[in-house]
């Protein structure tokens, strides 16, 4: 089975919001195909490191949300890992209906 591929984006429709934040979505990569999950949270561009795909010191919390979109991937990667322990077909559409992530 492929693997799906992970990424955290920042501000990927290039729109603020009234407070000048973004959100910060994870992607999924599968066989060409992309999902993209929202982390909940919103920051501001300068709290956010492209380089590491991750909210960085300038977010007075940032271990704690850092915290929390890891765990995210991680449950996507644990619920694909016994999926495909399972032997069946495995597509995108499946994480959507994996539920609350």
């Amino acid at each position: 089975m492929e693997k799906i591929r992970y990424k955290f984006e920042f501000n990927r429709r290039k729109v603020l919001n009234k407070n000048d934040e973004a959100p910060i979505e994870l992607r999924l990569t599968y066989k060409r195909k992309k999902l993209y999950l929202s982390s909940g949270f919103y920051i501001k561009e300068n709290q956010w490191n492209d380089t590491k795909s991750e909210v960085n010191a300038n977010l007075k919390n940032f271990k704690q949300v850092n915290t929390f979109l890891w765990n995210l991937k991680n449950r996507i990667e644990n619920f694909e890992l016994e999926f495909s322990q399972s032997g069946k077909d495995f597509n995108l559409d499946l994480i959507k209906e994996f539920g609350s992530i």
